[in-house]
């Protein structure tokens, strides 16, 4: 893994240090969730810069040209 031959988020890390088969799923159950969290955070984050770009309507005063 330090050396950068294998991913420090491969299958094979989880095998080799150790874990059971059970144990590998709930990790990669854990790093499904957090990378949809982040796409969430990252939806968040667009929806409410879109808005910050949208101006507010200006009342007309109510005089309707009269």
């Amino acid at each position: 893994v330090q050396a950068g031959i294998l991913p420090a988020e491969g299958e094979v890390v989880l095998e080799m240090a150790g874990l059971s088969e059970d144990q590998r799923q709930r990790v990669a159950a854990e790093r499904r969730r957090a990378q949809g969290r982040q796409v969430l955070d990252r939806l968040t984050q667009l929806g409410a810069e879109d808005q910050a770009d949208e101006e507010p309507e200006e009342p007309d005063g109510g005089d309707d040209g009269l």
